[in-house]
């Protein structure tokens, strides 16, 4: 079985807006197509045997049919799982779909063994994130590895800031990266509710350039999972060394 992470966070200003409309409909994320597409890439399905698909948080189902080109592939069965009721009844009268089940995964679901080839998921929501321990469990992983907590530090892929600002509170300077413009500037204003100092800049961490070398650089969470390419996720360690 195989377990791909294929949501991602949009971009631009544009998809952040969607991302906070579809937060009101029981916190779901936005998928972005063209991942989901990329991901397509790095699998092959047989085309002569069936192949079962998971996928535990359906929506309409559209990320996971890309993500496999089940639409291109009849052989390929999709079951899915919705929490939302309005949604898993409209998409269990479509004909795409081999079964759908309303029904929160992580409490209501149980699968036995071996039941399907393939499992298609976003990552948990993170309302009930404790990013307060996290903090601190990352401050102990860095003090692990350098004895000390250094002066400065990044953190690759910050999104919203949420870790950023709590790792400041440790008195390290840090340094919050991320492409979605419209992520850091509220990075900025969680920075200014916290009363710490953080820069947030928007960059690739696959070409991190950082304006004075750090003592640690962090990518948490799912960050180095939305690299699609052993040749990204190369390029991002490479460009944390060349910040150390």
């Amino acid at each position: 079985s195989m377990m791909v992470n294929t949501n991602v966070l949009g971009r631009g200003s544009s998809q952040f807006q969607q991302k906070k409309a579809n937060e009101a409909k029981l916190g779901a994320y936005y998928t972005d197509p063209g991942h989901c597409e990329r991901i397509n890439k790095l699998f092959s399905f047989s085309e002569e045997e069936e192949t079962s698909v998971l996928e535990p948080s359906m929506g309409n189902g559209l990320a996971v049919r890309l993500a496999t080109g089940a639409d291109r592939n009849a052989k390929i069965r999709i079951f899915g799982v919705e929490i939302n009721a309005t949604v898993a009844e409209e998409q269990q009268n479509n004909p795409l779909y081999e079964s759908v089940l309303k029904a929160d995964f992580l409490k209501e679901v149980f699968i036995t063994n071996n039941c399907f080839s393939f499992v298609f998921a976003n990552p948990p929501y993170m309302d009930d994130f404790d990013y307060d321990e996290w903090s601190r469990h990352y401050l102990r992983l860095i003090r692990l590895a350098t004895g000390e907590l250094p002066r400065r530090a990044a953190e690759c892929a910050c999104g919203t800031g949420s870790l950023t600002v709590r790792l400041a509170q440790s008195g390290m300077a840090m340094t919050g990266v991320d492409l979605s413009a419209a992520m850091l500037r509220q990075a900025e204003k969680k920075a200014r509710d916290y009363g710490v100092e953080a820069a947030f800049v928007r960059q690739d961490m696959k070409k991190l350039t950082l304006p004075r070398r750090v003592g640690a650089v962090l990518a948490t969470c799912d960050g180095v999972n939305y690299l699609t390419t052993p040749e990204d996720v190369r390029a991002v360690f490479s460009a944390a060394y060349r910040n150390l």
